[in-house]
């Protein structure tokens, strides 16, 4: 006898298929990502459009098929995230960083990643949120989920960060190194990366002073990092 299967999921991507069906790619909490084919969704009168819609988080239950994808039969709208729908940049950056998750992932990913994405979905739905600060912090999770955390401790030659230095990054090292140059990275600098690698929401790094700045100065090497290491 099949088993029937139910997680709160995220939406990662939908495809039409056939005349009234799609294949939607699921981010769960407790199976990871799953493909199924929700049969008649697309039909006006169906009772499940609502749970599987793009920014939303849902009940969902699901049966396993015999090859790679099984079949949705059951859902709950639990969260819309509709302020996203507000603000065209928070439109595109959210369907990025689903684009992003999925690419950057294996089908069998540790429930981090679903609460990486419903806490970014969350951030997302906060208009007041500086978006840099919902990108950089998203990057940076993904790399320590990853096992690519930078050490932001010591530099390259092994020597305790100063605050009257300066410092560049170097990606393959993965750390700091002293530089001359006035326009680096200073001790500030690196200490709001350590903030934001560490902290479990991006809403946290808006209460830092100044924190908008940091982030763009910062937000180009962080990405650089990612597409050092994570293809997607």
């Amino acid at each position: 006898m099949i088993k029937d299967y139910k997680s709160r999921a995220i939406i990662l991507s939908r495809i039409n298929y056939g005349e009234s069906d799609r294949i939607l790619t699921l981010l769960t909490e407790d199976f990871g990502k799953v493909k199924v084919i929700a049969k008649g969704i697309r039909n006006q009168k169906s009772k499940l459009a609502s749970c599987v819609e793009l920014f939303s988080l849902s009940q969902i239950m699901f049966r396993p098929g015999r090859n790679e994808i099984g079949r949705l039969i059951g859902g709950e709208l639990k969260v819309f995230f509709d302020q996203i729908l507000l603000d065209i940049d928070r439109v595109q950056m959210g369907y990025r960083l689903l684009k992003v998750l999925d690419r950057g992932t294996e089908d069998k990913t540790d429930n981090e990643y679903f609460l990486i994405m419903l806490q970014t979905l969350t951030a997302l739905n906060n208009l007041k949120l500086d978006l840099n600060l919902i990108n950089g912090w998203f990057y940076g999770q993904m790399l320590v989920l990853a096992g690519y955390k930078p050490n932001l401790i010591t530099t390259l030659s092994g020597d305790k960060l100063d605050e009257k230095k300066n410092y560049d990054f170097d990606f393959d090292n993965f750390t700091f190194y002293c530089s001359d140059k006035s326009n680096d990275y200073s001790v500030n600098d690196i200490k709001f990366l350590r903030l934001m690698f560490s902290v479990n929401n991006p809403t946290i790094l808006g209460q830092v002073e100044g924190s908008s700045d940091l982030m763009f100065k910062l937000l180009p090497m962080i990405q650089t990092m990612f597409s050092h290491y994570i293809r997607v």
